[in-house]
């Protein structure tokens, strides 16, 4: 697997590519992926663009890695190190900058949950989303199982986790599991446009709002007023909250501290 991270003003665009498997992720990828990630939040960026090359997304973990580990009867511990090299990248991708998902073709398995932890998803029309889990006899990991019932609600979440169905990109669309759905020869182009305006965005605030999000399907309503006074008070003590003020009694555009 290739991974290359490209500048674009405030924004990093990180594309993998494997076209013969389909942009398949092996343990290694997901540690590379991870250091990708990494490198463009120390180096100053202030959003992320996910991209996978050629025709898919990705089709999720190599499955093919795991025939050895089912033959020696070790695909345990195999999968021990699969799981905890993605989770790891999961918990990066959540604690750095804002990031937008361009799914331009196939987003299966293990790269469907890294598009849902995603904070927002942009799909080419020639994209599908599908579980694949159920399909080798395993269940859900990398944040499936968490972001898509969320996404799309209890009920839709079942169709795609137990009955394995593959869904189209206007069907993402209608069930809010991405946010446009454009062609594929703008897909990069409009899937920059949208992280360039999440740069220019108070980032404090962003992460903050993801936080409260992350944890707003599980508190209570009491847990969650006292968790959005605690965090909106901070936010006001703060040079994002006096600019924005400022800007917004000027009737002028902010320009957020960097």
């Amino acid at each position: 697997m290739n991974i290359s991270s490209t500048q674009h003003e405030d924004v990093v665009l990180v594309e993998f590519s494997d076209p013969e498997s389909f942009n398949a992720f092996e343990t290694k990828t997901f540690a590379a992926l991870e250091d990708a990630v990494t490198d463009a939040a120390d180096a100053g960026a202030r959003a992320l663009v996910l991209a996978g090359a050629g025709r898919a997304f990705s089709s999720g973990a190599d499955v093919g890695t795991f025939v050895s580990g089912v033959k020696d009867k070790n695909s345990g511990v195999m999968m021990t190190y699969t799981v905890s090299a993605a989770h790891s990248l999961l918990r990066t991708l959540r604690s750095g900058p804002p990031v937008v998902a361009a799914i331009n073709g196939v987003a299966a398995g293990a790269a469907l949950g890294i598009a849902c932890a995603c904070d927002l998803r942009l799909s080419a029309t020639t994209a599908t989303f599908v579980s694949g889990f159920v399909r080798i006899g395993a269940t859900p990991d990398s944040s499936v199982s968490y972001y898509l019932p969320r996404l799309v609600g209890m009920g839709r979440a079942a169709e795609m986790l137990l009955q394995n169905r593959k869904v189209t990109a206007d069907e993402a669309f209608a069930w809010g599991l991405v946010a446009e759905v454009v062609e594929q020869e703008a897909l990069l182009d409009r899937a920059l446009t949208i992280a360039k305006e999440l740069a220019a965005g108070p980032q404090q605030a962003l992460r903050r709002t993801r936080c409260l999000l992350d944890t707003s399907c599980t508190d209570t309503l009491e847990t969650h007023l006292d968790r959005e006074a605690d965090v909106i008070i901070e936010a006001s003590r703060g040079a994002e909250f006096a600019e924005g003020v400022v800007a917004f009694t000027k009737k002028r555009a902010p320009i957020f501290p960097r």
